[in-house]
């Protein structure tokens, strides 16, 4: 009696555990589905998700600013100056060496035209490290957080024409602008004052913060210079009326906005 009451009691106990396994199951079977048929479908990511970085080289004004924050050294930038096609140093080389990359998102925020951007992808394997090394001028992207009107500024900055749909050229989010008040250095939170119809420019600096972009000194080339580690105002320059209006359009398209300058009294 005692090995059929304990055989009976397996086969009730049994019975008992595919039934609350069963429930489980037919309770989820009508539950919307969750699994996610990968590849051919993905889960969407955040805003903020940190992904492959990218770089729109047309945007990029060779700062070295993504360079030098990056804790591991894994960015790689060169450019020249091609006069040709607008003002500035044009990027030439910007390499990214995915295997060092830690992912930190440091290289973006000092960006002035928010060239360098982290992308959405996160299937950057590969079978060797020769791989994960990408030369970004050999691609064409753009940064999807930047308006079309930033694009345009940019390219009406540099020159150079207006990218179409799809092809790339973000440009600073937010318009960079100058400082001036007449008779007096700006504070950096005074609006731009503009010269009136025969007044100068009594005097113009650069502040702290140059990222030496060449921009200044292709816009007023008789007023500005740089080195290796800023731009400044040639001793001597000729403040000439034919020189302000160069003066002002270089405040104004300074991408980090460092450049002052004084109006003289009317």
């Amino acid at each position: 009696m005692l090995l059929i009451s304990a055989y009976l009691n397996d086969i009730y106990s049994g019975l008992k555990t595919v039934a609350i396994g069963m429930k489980v199951t037919i309770r989820q079977m009508f539950r919307p589905t969750v699994t996610m048929h990968y590849p051919d479908e993905r889960w969407e990511m955040p805003r903020a998700f940190r992904g492959l970085l990218k770089c729109d080289v047309e945007t990029c004004i060779v700062c070295y600013q993504c360079a030098k924050a990056c804790p591991v050294d894994c960015i790689i930038i060169e450019g020249e100056k091609r006069p040709d096609q607008g003002k500035g140093i044009f990027c030439t080389r910007f390499e990214i060496d995915y295997s060092k990359c830690m992912f930190c998102g440091l290289c973006t925020e000092p960006c002035p035209t928010e060239a360098i951007f982290h992308s959405h992808e996160y299937e950057i394997a590969a079978y060797g490290r020769e791989d994960c090394i990408i030369e970004w001028t050999d691609f064409k992207v753009r940064n999807p957080w930047v308006t079309d009107d930033a694009k345009k500024e940019l390219a009406k900055t540099r020159g150079t024409a207006v990218p179409k749909k799809g092809g790339a050229a973000p440009a600073p989010a937010a318009a960079a602008t100058a400082t001036a008040v007449a008779h007096a250095p700006a504070p950096a939170t005074v609006d731009l004052v503009k010269p009136k119809p025969g007044q100068g420019i009594a005097r113009t600096w650069v502040e702290p913060g140059c990222i030496v972009c060449d921009l200044c000194s292709a816009t007023a080339p008789d007023v500005f210079a740089l080195n290796d580690e800023t731009s400044f105002v040639i001793e001597n320059a000729n403040y000439a009326l034919a020189n302000t209006d160069n003066i002002v359009k270089a405040a104004v398209e300074c991408p980090v906005n460092v450049i002052k300058y004084e109006l003289k009294p009317v």
